[in-house]
Formats: C-alpha cells, sequence, structure tokens
C-alpha cells in the first residue's frame, strides 16, 4: 500500500511564514496530520484563533477506521467517542472537562452536556434540543425558524421578560456572515457602591449584598473599603459639601441592577469609600466588559481626597503599564486574564501604544497639592492592543469630584476596531 506526506506552508501578509499544513494518507484516504505555526508573538497564541499546542513530532490529529478524528492535540481533545452514525457522543478535553452528546433515533441532538472540571465543585451546563426551541439548564434561550431566530430574555430587575427576533444573513453554503436583529437594549451595570455585608470567598451562605453583587464586576480588595466616618476630614454630610450622595447615584434613579431583597437599597445613602494612595495599592476597583461598534457607554464616577502638602516624586510614587495592565487581567470575566496572559506579556504586546500621558513620569509641578490620581478609561481591540482611552483627574481637596462634566456622566458611541473596555 502506498503512503505519502504532502506539507503545505503560507505566508502572512508580513512576508513571514504562518502555518505549515502537512497531510498523511494512502490510495483511499486524505487526512490532515499537523498543522505547525511557526509565528512566534508575545502572547504565545493566547488571543489567535489558532492555538498550536506544539507537540513535538507527534501527530496533533488521529482518525479511527471510518475517518472520524479522535483526537486534536492542538485544542487538547485527548478523545472522541462516536456513535453507530459517526456522531460524536462524548468529547474529552485534557485538565478541562468533557462535552456529552445525545440523539434521537434519526441522528438528531437532542442534548449537550458541558462539565467544567476547571472549578470546583464541577460546572455542569446541560443543553437541551426540542424542535427549533433550546433550553440552557432549563430555561429557555431561543426558537430557530427558517429565517433566524427568536431569543428570549427573562426578567431583569424592573424590566420585563420579552422576545428579541435575530434574522441570519447567510452565503450561498449556508454559512451565517451577519446577524440582524430588532433589539435595542440599555445595559445596567452595577455602580461600586461597596455598601452591605462582605462575605469572603468560599464562605456560605454568601449575604444578599450590595457589595456581594459588587463583586461579579469588579475587582474588590476588601481590605482597602473603609466607612466614611473613619475619615476624620470627611465631618457632616451635606449637599452643598458634595459628601450626602446616595446608592441610586441621583434623580432620575440609576443604579437598579441588583437582585429583590439586596441590602442596602439603592435609595439608602452611601456610606463606604475604597482607599487607595501611592505606595502599595495604587489601583482598584477594575471593571472590564465587551463592546461592539455602534454601542455608547455612559461612565459614571466620583473621587475625595484631603491633602495640602505639595505631592513630588519623593511622595508619590510613579505608576507603571505593567501594574496598570496586571488590574485589567484581575478584573471579573477579563477575557485576557480568562486566556492566561500575564501582565508582562500583556505590557509587551502594547509596547509603543498606551501613551506616556496615561503614566505619571516626573512631577513637574512646582507647588502642586493635587495627587496625580486619575480615573482611567482604556479601549483595546480584539487581540488587546491599545486604541485609545483617557482619564480625569481628582478635583479640589475635601471635595467630591464628580467626573468628565457636569451631570458625572461620559458618554462615548463605540468606534469600529473596539471590542473590550477596561475602566480603572
Amino acid at each position: 500500500m502506498m503512503t505519502w506526506v504532502f506539507a503545505m506552508c503560507y505566508s502572512t501578509r508580513w512576508g513571514r511564514i504562518g502555518k505549515c499544513y502537512e497531510y498523511t494518507g494512502t490510495e483511499f484516504t486524505n487526512m490532515l496530520r499537523t498543522v505547525t505555526d511557526n509565528f512566534s508573538s508575545t502572547d504565545q497564541g493566547k488571543f489567535a484563533d489558532f492555538k498550536d499546542g506544539n507537540n513535538g513530532t507527534s501527530d496533533d490529529y488521529t482518525y479511527d477506521n471510518n475517518g472520524n478524528m479522535i483526537s486534536d492535540l492542538n485544542k487538547q481533545i485527548s478523545t472522541i467517542t462516536y456513535n453507530q452514525f459517526n456522531l460524536p457522543t462524548l468529547i474529552t478535553l485534557t485538565g478541562k472537562g468533557t462535552i456529552a452528546y445525545e440523539y434521537d433515533g434519526n441522528g438528531n441532538k437532542i442534548s449537550k452536556t458541558v462539565t467544567d472540571n476547571t472549578v470546583s465543585p464541577a460546572k455542569v451546563t446541560t443543553t437541551l434540543y426540542s424542535s427549533g426551541f433550546v433550553y440552557e439548564n432549563n430555561i429557555l434561550q431561543f426558537i430557530a425558524h427558517e429565517e433566524g431566530r427568536i431569543r428570549y430574555t427573562p426578567t431583569e430587575g424592573s424590566v420585563a421578560a420579552k422576545f428579541d427576533y435575530d434574522y441570519f444573513i447567510k452565503d450561498h453554503l449556508g454559512n451565517v456572515r451577519m446577524v440582524l436583529t430588532d433589539e435595542s437594549s440599555i445595559k445596567y451595570y452595577p455602580a461600586s457602591t461597596l455598601e452591605g455585608t462582605y462575605t469572603a470567598p468560599g464562605v456560605t451562605p454568601v449575604a444578599n449584598s450590595m457589595i456581594n453583587q459588587e463583586l461579579k464586576f469588579y475587582n474588590i480588595d476588601y481590605s482597602k473599603v473603609v466607612s466614611e466616618s473613619s475619615i476624620p476630614s470627611w465631618g457632616t454630610e451635606s449637599t452643598a459639601n458634595t459628601k450626602l450622595y446616595y446608592n441610586n447615584n441621583g434623580n432620575p434613579p440609576q443604579n437598579t441592577s441588583y437582585p429583590t431583597g439586596t441590602a442596602p437599597t439603592q435609595t439608602d445613602g452611601s456610606n463606604k469609600l475604597y482607599k487607595l494612595n501611592a505606595n502599595s495599592n495604587k489601583t482598584g476597583l477594575q471593571f472590564m466588559i465587551k463592546v461592539m461598534a455602534g454601542d455608547k457607554v455612559d461612565i459614571f464616577g466620583k473621587s475625595y481626597y484631603l491633602n495640602t502638602t505639595e505631592v513630588n516624586n519623593s511622595n508619590s510614587t510613579a505608576l507603571d503599564i505593567t501594574t496598570l495592565l496586571a488590574g485589567l487581567l484581575a478584573a471579573p470575566g477579563s477575557v485576557a486574564g480568562g486566556k492566561g496572559i500575564t501582565s508582562t506579556q500583556l505590557n509587551t504586546l502594547n509596547t509603543g501604544l498606551i501613551p506616556q500621558s496615561f503614566i505619571r513620569g516626573a512631577n513637574n509641578e512646582s507647588g502642586a497639592s493635587v495627587p496625580k490620581a486619575y480615573i482611567n478609561y482604556i479601549f483595546f481591540d480584539d487581540q488587546f492592543k491599545f486604541v485609545s482611552g483617557n482619564f480625569s483627574r481628582v478635583g479640589s481637596s475635601g471635595q467630591v469630584k464628580r467626573h468628565w462634566d457636569t451631570d458625572g456622566q461620559l458618554q462615548m458611541e463605540i468606534p469600529r476596531k473596539l471590542t473590550s473596555l477596561f475602566r480603572v
């Protein structure tokens, strides 16, 4: 029996060799054996669509006698089990978990069960398929129809449950190339009020408090949370001295995205602050969301400090970019952190991209007493490279500053290229 090997490489637009594909086969078959990525990047492929598993001389892909792929080492798929219809029934990912499928007698998929072993206890997500209806953990996700799908959005806060219609634009092969939707929604993320009973990680039950809900969105170090009463300069609160404000952030009330029964309430007065300084805890309350072109983002922020002495290089330590980016990775739901990239790698990726105006250099403000302390926002593209951003400096000593404009909100429309917004 004749056996042959065929290798094919292609170059990137920069002229470097990108990926090499190697096929092996006999006179009866033609199967992909290995894919080698020859491009070395600082992020080690963590942001790429394809990640070379660096499997040495071993084959990346193996097959059964029916030609079904039974392993993919680049994706850490160790085994794939098939039924009599050559449909996959169990996929095992090394160090991650499993994906199990069930079918009816005609080969139609009726369920998918994903077991994530990277968390403890293991997280199990079951998706059921029934005549176009798709449920995830017994909650309706969408209803498929010939032109697209109808998505179900459950009740969230004061917003009633609803159905949104999506329409698929397909190519000549039936692949979805674009999704059009009639949905128009506003997503309110909770403010970092820091109020209520804090529950440490691993402790049960978890109190239904504002701060515990906010931990799902912000990187909060509870040791930095302080009461207003512990600050000698805070004094008596009043609207006139800017220190009297409420958890709903004004009128009309905002900050309503909390589960029923959360304590304290949004109409209660604010009592907590997050303490930062120029030495040990330079950054805090990091928050990251995914954005798309056309989205509009409002940012609301407040700050307070008391200082009458000169701020200079000896009493105000510089903040480096790596520390700033480390905060990004620590934000809950950070896509970059989830891919395992380090702050050093992210810093290398952004070499020469983040302007020095974001980082405190030499003081050059003789006699100034305003700290170089800021609320920042940064936009990254899908490779987590800096695209744009800005910052707002703290205001006058002893005053609570509402950042960015007269109503305390920054409003931005997201341009093309941007996929992530990071605030620190």
